[in-house]
């Protein structure tokens, strides 16, 4: 008669975590001698013990399932000189565990410049669920997608460039930033930080002579305007400091090619 005993232990467990089940007395009818055990655990791994082994254990016996998203089914055996007999079965379905992470980076930065964001994440299987990543920049821009592989190779920083702050007379606009992270066996996990875009004036190369005689005409020579948004201008004025104003419309900026005379009365 073929030895047998109660196994049990949870119908689902998660990857990564420790699953414990449970072998109550092995019941044999015959005078047999029980060589060896084994328990396969369903998913490619084997535990053998030796007689010490398995009544050191006492009926219990951990293992960890690395990857999630599947069914397996353990089975406990043992051997003896009549041969070797499966002593009971468990299914157990072991569930996928969706990625945890963290964003870190400064909170504000300016337009046009290079923003660094710092993307730390881990899944419970390991090496068994690579990781990929897409972030949305909350800017209108496309989303960026990279693999595990590719952020390593970035040291785990991502740079992005806003091009702009929100147009208004805010100077300032809070992008939200989304990073989701996926792990390939249908767990996905949304990391967030808002990051605020500050407006960065626009300048340029203003000069001259620093004196002249009333009545003669004075040259004032001004270089290319540098802008790090996308912003378009809409007009220009040279207050000239005696209480004359000059307003030029950009057609009129450009045709004057940065040079501009007055004379002061």
């Amino acid at each position: 008669v073929a030895p047998s005993a109660a196994v049990s232990g949870s119908a689902t467990t998660d990857e990564g975590s420790v699953y414990t089940l449970t072998v109550g007395a092995v019941s044999d009818p015959g005078a047999d001698t029980r060589t060896g055990y084994t328990i396969d655990w369903g998913d490619g791994s084997v535990t053998t013990l030796t007689p010490d082994q398995w009544a050191a254990a006492a009926g219990s016996f951990t293992h960890t399932f690395a990857d999630g998203a599947s069914s397996s089914t353990i089975s406990v055996s043992t051997a003896d000189e009549d041969g070797s007999y499966v002593l009971g079965t468990q299914a157990v379905t072991v569930n996928n565990v969706a990625p945890t992470g963290s964003l870190t980076g400064a909170g504000d930065t300016n337009e046009g410049a290079t923003y660094l964001l710092s993307i730390s994440a881990s899944d419970a299987a390991g090496i068994a669920d690579p990781l990929s990543y897409s972030i949305d920049w909350g800017d209108g821009s496309a989303a960026q997608v990279l693999t595990a592989a590719a952020l390593a190779a970035l040291g785990g920083q991502v740079g992005h460039v806003f091009a702009d702050d929100q147009d208004g007379p805010v100077n300032a606009t809070p992008r939200n930033v989304v990073v989701t992270v996926t792990d390939g066996d249908g767990g996905s996990t949304d990391l967030a930080k808002t990051v605020t875009v500050h407006n960065v004036a626009p300048s340029a190369t203003v000069s001259g002579a620093a004196t002249m005689d009333e009545g003669s005409v004075y040259t004032l020579t001004v270089g290319a305007v540098s802008d790090p948004g996308a912003d378009t201008r809409t007009g220009y004025t040279i207050d000239w400091g005696d209480g004359s104003v000059t307003t030029l419309t950009p057609a009129q900026w450009a045709a004057a090619a940065g040079s501009f005379t007055h004379t002061f009365a």
